[in-house]
């Protein structure tokens, strides 16, 4: 009895030995597998970014600021640093949502009163600028909001 499971068991093997190496072979030929989560990168795109958002260079500061998330995607630093230099931007929804991003992936944050007192500032003024725009559009009569005049002769 012993000696068929030892058979079947060396059968198995010897079956699943093919296409165990067709695995390994194709995570070895796919260079993004491997590098999909690389925290040592992730913190130096941070550094970056941060070289980027001091300079004023704010869309190549999102640009390491998104791949250090990509890279280390529980890491909430990248969302903060997001926020703030969407903010900058004047693109408040956006660094809203990256604000609370960050709230989310670290829940005892020391500075969560702050940024929330942040977040409901940009709330409010985003609401308020959504107002504005509302009563320009309304208060148009011409009906051409947003679009070019000719001069009139």
């Amino acid at each position: 009895m012993r000696m068929v499971a030892t058979v079947l068991f060396l059968t198995a093997c010897l079956a699943a030995a093919p296409a165990m190496s067709r695995a390994q072979g194709s995570l070895a030929s796919d260079p993004t597998a491997a590098s999909e989560w690389n925290p040592l990168q992730a913190n130096k795109d941070l550094e970056v970014g941060s070289f980027y958002l001091k300079k004023g260079n704010y869309d190549a500061a999102i640009d390491r600021f998104k791949e250090a998330a990509r890279l280390h995607p529980g890491l909430a630093r990248p969302y903060l640093m997001l926020g703030e230099t969407y903010e900058k931007k004047k693109e408040l929804p956006t660094a809203v949502a990256s604000y609370r991003k960050y709230l989310e992936l670290y829940r005892s944050a020391p500075d969560r009163k702050k940024l929330q007192k942040r977040i409901d500032k940009l709330a409010k003024q985003i609401a308020l600028e959504a107002e504005h725009y509302r009563s320009a559009i309304e208060s148009d009569t011409s009906g051409s909001f947003g679009r070019p005049q000719r001069p009139r002769s």
